[in-house]
C-alpha cells in the first residue's frame, strides 16, 4: 500500500488501478461462489454460440442465398403457366344444315342474350434451350455465394468465440482481484492494529499521523471493495446472458478457479503469417464472393444475345350456348380446343441501359478485389501485433511472477520487524505498496498473456478451425408457426 510518510499515493494508485482493472477492463466477467451448473470454456463457447442471434441472424443470410441458388438452378427447367376461368357465355347458334365451318348465324349480336355458361384453361410451357451462359452465370454466382455466407456465419461464430473466451477470463481475473483486494485488507487491517497498539505503549518510531493515514487508507479500500461487489454482480449478469444462463432459476460456475498462465510454445512469426494466409475465413469470404462476382459479370453480359427457348401452349373452352364451329379464320374465344409448340428467341435492344448493368455488376467485383487486396496486407500486421503482444506479455509475466514474489516475503519480514520492535511504521507501508502494485501488475500480465494467446489464434484463423460449430438456422416454415401460435402474422 502507500507510503506511511510522505508516500500514501501508491496505495490510493494501488487500490484505483485494482478497482479500475476489474471494473472496467474486464467487461463481461462474473464471479460465482458455486453454482449448479458448473462450465469449461469450450462448453461456454458452444452455449453462447447456439443462442447468439448475430449467428442465427448470419445463418439467415445462409438460408437467403440458398433460395437464390435453387432459383437459378430451377431456371434450367421448364416454366409452366395455367390460367382457368368461367363465366356467363352470349348465346351463338350456326344456321341450321349450315356447311362446316360456315360463319352464318341464326344469333342477332344485337340483342345478344347471355343464357349459359363457359368454362375456359389455357396452359404455356417454355423451355429454356441456349441462354449464352446466364443461367449458368447465374447457378454459379449462387453457389459461390451460399459459400461466402457460410464462412461469414463461421467467422461470426468465431467472433462471438472470443467475446466468451474474454468473458471467461475476465472472470478468472476478477476472482484473482477480489481475494487480492481482501488479502490486502487484512494486511492493512494488521498494520493498524499494531499501529495503535505500539501508540498504546508509547512504543517509539510511531505517532498519530501513521494511524490516522492507515484508517484512512482501510475506508478508501472499503469503498472499492463495495463498488466490486457491485461489479461483480452486474458482470455475473451479463455472461449469464451470454450463455443463456439468465432465467433459468440456476446458478452457474466456471470449472477453472484460478488464473493461471497458458501453456505456450511461441514458433517463429513466418509460421503464424502463412498460417493466416491460408486459413483466416476472411480470405474465403472474399474468394468465394470474388467468385460469385465474376459469374454474375458473364451473367450479365449474356443478356447481349438472344434467349432461345421452346414454347409448348394449349388452350380449351366449352359453353353451354354456343355451337362449335370449324373456320381456319375464326377463332371462338368461348368454344374451342387448341395445341401446339413452336421454337423461338428472345432479344432485348436498348442503349446504354444494359451496359450500365455490366459496368455496375464490374465495378462491384474491382470494390471487392480491393478488399482482398487490402486484407491481404492487413492480415500480417494483425498478426504481428497479436504475436508481439504475446510476446511482451510473457516476458512482463514471468519477470512479476519474481517481483511479488520477493515483494511478499518483504511485507513478511517488514510486519515481524514491527513486531519485534527493530522496525517502523513505515516500512510496512511500503513494503505492501510494493506488494500491491506488483500483484496488480502480475494478475493483469496473466491475464493479458491469455488473451493475447487468443488473439493470436484468432488472427491465425486457428481458433475457428478448432470451433465444433455447424450452421443449424430454424426451419423457416417452423418459424412460422411459431408466430402464427404466438398471434404473430
Amino acid at each position: 500500500m502507500g507510503q506511511l510518510h510522505g508516500g500514501h499515493g501508491y496505495i490510493k494508485a494501488a487500490m484505483v488501478l485494482t478497482a479500475v482493472m476489474f471494473l472496467t477492463l474486464v467487461p463481461g466477467a462474473a464471479y460465482s461462489e458455486g453454482g449448479n451448473m458448473t462450465l469449461t470454456l469450450d462448453e461456454c463457447i458452444k452455449k453462447a454460440v447456439e443462442v447468439n442471434a448475430e449467428i442465427k441472424g448470419a445463418e439467415f443470410e445462409v438460408e437467403a442465398y440458398k433460395g437464390k441458388k435453387e432459383q437459378a438452378d430451377g431456371a434450367r427447367f421448364p416454366q409452366v403457366e395455367v390460367i382457368a376461368y368461367g363465366s356467363l357465355s352470349p348465346r351463338a347458334r350456326l344456321v341450321d344444315g349450315g356447311r362446316f365451318g360456315s360463319p352464318d348465324s341464326t344469333t342477332n349480336i344485337n340483342r345478344e342474350s347471355y343464357d349459359g355458361v363457359f368454362g375456359r384453361a389455357t396452359v404455356q410451357l417454355i423451355q429454356p434451350l441456349y441462354t449464352f451462359g446466364k443461367i449458368t452465370g447465374y447457378r454459379d454466382a449462387a453457389a459461390h455465394g451460399v459459400s461466402a455466407y457460410e464462412a461469414g456465419a463461421k467467422l461470426k461464430a468465431s467472433d462471438v468465440a472470443m467475446q466468451v473466451r474474454e468473458a471467461y477470463n475476465g472472470l478468472l481475473l476478477a476472482r484473482e482481484m477480489k481475494a487480492f483486494m481482501l488479502d490486502i485488507k487484512d494486511e492493512l487491517d494488521k498494520a493498524t492494529d499494531k499501529v495503535s497498539r505500539q501508540l498504546d505503549a508509547g512504543a517509539p518510531g510511531v505517532d498519530q499521523v501513521d494511524l490516522f493515514k492507515l484508517q484512512t487508507y482501510q475506508g478508501e479500500l472499503g469503498k472499492f471493495i463495495a463498488q466490486a461487489d457491485e461489479g461483480v454482480a452486474k458482470a455475473y449478469y451479463g455472461l449469464g446472458l451470454m450463455i443463456n444462463c439468465v432465467g433459468m432459476n440456476t446458478d452457474y460456475d466456471i470449472s477453472e478457479q484460478y488464473l493461471t498462465p497458458a501453456e505456450v510454445s511461441l514458433e517463429e512469426f513466418n509460421i503464424y503469417r502463412d498460417k493466416a494466409m491460408g486459413s483466416r475465413l476472411e480470405f474465403t469470404q472474399l474468394k468465394e464472393g470474388l467468385t460469385a462476382k465474376e459469374a454474375l459479370i458473364k451473367a450479365t453480359r449474356a443478356d447481349y444475345f438472344p434467349q432461345v427457348f421452346l414454347l409448348g401452349f394449349g388452350s380449351v373452352a366449352g359453353a353451354t350456348n354456343r355451337d362449335h364451329l370449324n373456320n381456319p379464320y375464326i377463332f371462338d374465344e368461348f368454344n374451342h380446343s387448341m395445341l401446339g409448340g413452336v421454337l423461338g428467341f428472345k432479344w432485348s435492344l436498348d442503349f446504354g441501359i444494359h451496359k450500365g448493368k455490366v459496368d455496375e455488376a464490374k465495378a462491384e467485383y474491382m470494390q471487392l478485389k480491393m478488399k482482398e487486396m487490402y486484407a491481404k496486407g492487413g492480415v500480417p500486421f494483425q498478426v504481428k501485433d497479436a504475436y508481439l503482444q504475446l510476446k511482451r506479455s510473457t516476458e512482463e509475466m514471468q519477470s512479476l511472477s519474481k517481483a511479488y514474489k520477493t515483494a511478499k516475503q518483504w511485507v513478511v519480514a517488514s510486519l515481524s520487524n514491527f513486531d519485534l520492535g527493530i522496525g517502523e511504521a513505515r516500512d510496512i507501508a511500503d513494503s505492501v505498496s510494493a506488494y500491491a502494485r506488483i500483484k496488480s501488475d502480475y494478475f493483469r500480465a496473466v491475464y493479458n498473456q491469455r488473451m493475447a494467446l487468443a488473439n493470436l489464434e484468432h488472427a491465425t484463423g486457428r481458433d475457428a478451425e478448432q470451433l465444433n460449430y455447424t450452421s443449424s438456422p430454424c426451419v423457416l416454415d417452423d418459424l412460422t408457426n411459431k408466430e402464427k401460435q404466438a398471434g404473430g402474422m
